[in-house]
């Protein structure tokens, strides 16, 4: 495996019985760091050329505008 969306790609398709031959697509998006995508059939990750395939940081939206800006968490209210 090469990296944690990989990973959880591969481990959602066993754990939920999908089949060999369905096309799963993982998309992982968290805070702070670029998103990864992963393609999944015939018992193989779909790496693409120079394992492009799931670098969703070369998609013309990330490359012109970045990560989406984080919104603060409001203040926490506390116990008086």
């Amino acid at each position: 495996m090469e990296n944690d969306v990989h990973l959880m790609t591969v481990g959602y398709t066993r754990q939920n019985g999908i089949p060999d031959t369905a096309l799963t697509v993982g998309i992982y998006f968290p805070q702070r760091i670029m998103p990864g995508i992963s393609i999944f059939t015939n018992n193989q990750l779909i790496e693409g050329h120079h394992a492009l395939a799931g670098e969703a940081k070369y998609t013309p939206a990330l490359q012109e505008h970045g990560l989406p800006k984080l919104t603060p968490k409001p203040p926490r209210c506390s116990p008086t």
